[in-house]
């Protein structure tokens, strides 16, 4: 045991000259790092929202996530295509060359839950068994609207993802399945999977200044909680000029 502590103070003397692991660092003669963590105050909302878009930017239905999703997950692919090829004996007889072309747009995989009872983020406008049937009328809708623009020749409704806590905002289109499941162990409460092509990377969402906007008839009750819940207050965006909205393409 003597030779094991004799070891660890000899490494922490080397790392560091701190006397401890545990306790505060003390100085030896020769130079030692410290280590702190500094608190901050959470500025920001984790507020997600969704919402249907016609070819003039105006909303036509926004669905505002009654708690954060359980995973996020935000991916890009890197578009590189690389061969090999006969190379210099320096190169043990082998160079690779590479083309690089850039990043994809966004994907976006969300895994979560709308709970069971009313919740203040969409001012408790419904239960999380109420707020999962909104979630996929919402999809419905967007399909049925496109369906019908197609058939009629018009402009297509475009569909985009606000994620307000890391100001990160895009229009994406809905890619392979979009599940809604129930499972025993736990009856009450419908989970979703969702997967999401991000298309064009949007500058800022909708202004907030007409709150019914994202948060739906129980705006003022939705913003009041969250201002009171955060030590921030809610961000009212300058309206987002609509841009690519015709990127998404539907065929007859």
């Amino acid at each position: 045991m003597a030779s094991i502590l004799g070891t660890l103070n000899t490494v922490s003397a080397l790392l560091g000259g701190s006397d401890s692991f545990n306790g505060a660092a003390t100085p030896s003669s020769g130079p030692f790092q410290s280590f702190a963590t500094i608190p901050v105050a959470n500025t920001r909302i984790a507020l997600y929202a969704l919402s249907i878009r016609s070819s003039t930017g105006e909303a036509y239905e926004t669905y505002t996530f009654p708690l954060s999703p359980g995973s996020l997950v935000k991916e890009h692919t890197s578009l590189s295509n690389s061969w090999n090829v006969a190379g210099t004996p320096q190169q043990n007889g082998v160079q690779r060359e590479i083309d690089v072309y850039g990043d994809t747009p966004a994907t976006f995989h969300l895994e979560g839950t709308t709970g069971w009872q009313t919740h203040s983020t969409d001012g408790f406008a419904y239960n999380g068994i109420d707020s999962i049937l909104q979630l996929e009328k919402l999809l419905s809708d967007y399909a049925q609207l496109n369906a019908t623009a197609v058939a009629a020749g018009n402009p297509l409704y475009t569909l985009e993802f606000y994620d307000y806590f890391k100001n990160d905002f895009w229009q994406v289109q809905p890619m392979g399945r979009q599940e809604f499941r129930q499972v025993k162990d736990r009856p009450l409460l419908i989970s979703y999977s969702l997967h999401w092509e991000g298309v064009v990377d949007l500058s800022a969402p909708p202004s907030s200044s007409s709150s019914t906007t994202l948060f739906g008839s129980n705006a003022n009750s939705s913003l009041s909680s969250l201002n009171s819940s955060v030590s921030g207050t809610v961000t009212d965006y300058e309206p987002n000029t609509p841009g690519a909205s015709s990127l998404v393409t539907a065929y007859a």
